[in-house]
Order: C-alpha cells, then sequence, then structure tokens
C-alpha cells in the first residue's frame, strides 16, 4: 500500500470537541492497492470526529461508486457502495510503533501512540469500502428478466449437467481403480 497523505487527520491541532472531516476517494487510491479487485472509482468519505483527551470517535460514512469485475461475464460492473461504522482511536503509550493497531480485545478500536501527530485512515477506508462490496457481483437483470451481462460473453460459455460426461472420463475412472 502506498501512503495517501490526503487521508491523514492531523488530530493534535483539533480541539477537543467534535469535528467533520471528508475526503474523497477516487481512481488513484484504488490503484495504489495493488488489489485489483476495484478497478476505479469515486466515493465520498464522512466522518464525523469527536476528540477527548485520550480517545478518538469517528463514525464513518462512505457512499459512491466504485467499478469492479462481473463475477459471470467478466465486463465492468459499476456497484453504488454505502458503509456506515464506528471506529475508535484510544491514544496509549501501550502502543510503541508509529502506526495505530487494532485492538486485541475489540474490532472496532484502534490504538494509537500519542507521539503520531497524525491518523493516516488510509486503509481503514479502503478496507471500509472491500467490505461493503456484495460477495456476489453482477449485472443486475432487467425489466424482462434478461441478464445485463454481456450477451457476446455469455454465449461463450457452456453449461455440463451430470449426463454431459462422456465415455472417456469413464474409462479413466476405473484405470484409477487399478493402481
Amino acid at each position: 500500500m502506498i501512503a495517501d497523505n490526503r487521508f491523514k487527520i492531523d488530530y493534535h491541532t483539533l480541539s477537543d470537541g467534535k469535528h467533520n472531516i471528508s475526503f474523497n476517494v477516487d481512481s488513484k487510491m484504488f490503484g495504489s492497492m495493488n488489489n485489483g479487485v476495484i478497478h476505479s472509482g469515486e466515493c465520498v468519505v464522512n466522518i464525523d470526529l469527536t476528540k477527548s483527551l485520550s480517545l478518538l470517535r469517528l463514525d464513518v460514512q462512505i457512499n459512491g461508486i466504485v467499478i469492479v469485475d462481473c463475477d459471470r461475464c467478466l465486463e465492468e460492473l459499476p456497484l453504488a457502495i454505502r458503509f456506515d461504522s464506528v471506529l475508535f482511536v484510544k491514544i496509549t503509550n501501550a502502543v510503541q510503533d508509529s502506526e495505530f493497531v487494532i485492538d486485541d480485545k475489540t474490532e472496532d478500536t484502534m490504538l494509537l501512540n500519542p507521539l503520531v501527530e497524525e491518523l493516516d485512515v488510509t486503509e481503514y477506508i479502503y478496507d471500509s469500502i472491500m467490505l461493503s462490496l456484495p460477495i456476489k457481483r453482477v449485472h443486475a437483470e432487467d425489466e424482462d428478466g434478461e441478464s445485463g451481462c454481456s450477451s457476446d460473453m455469455l454465449s461463450r460459455f457452456t453449461v455440463a449437467n451430470d449426463g454431459d460426461w462422456d465415455d472417456e472420463d469413464e474409462d479413466d475412472d476405473e484405470d484409477d481403480d487399478d493402481l
């Protein structure tokens, strides 16, 4: 992952209380992650940050469109995404690194060394977008019930039924019994 300074929050300069922070996520971020699942996209990240002496509360909302491959036809597929979560960041000397880490006791809490002046939320934003993707990513059907997938690509696929096995495969199985 390449660090993107656009997604760093300089929380040391913020006064205690509530703050609103917004980020625009674009194809540059998705390209820097070297994942290949999301090709491009445009998302807006809104964070309502509440700061106190040793705790940051981030109410995160992500909305936008990302471009992925369709699982059925492999053509590009735009997907609307929405993600809402709350992330707590405890500022503590228990962390020696310069990065923040997940608290072993709870998944929605991160630990941050107080010497670190900026909170980099790049990976958190990317992971949140990835988690918002549906497991099955296919083009929707139109009002006639027809798939929105590429008909050219779908015509290249064949469906094998149980009765479509040829005799050669059965002969091969019999040879395996002799081993």
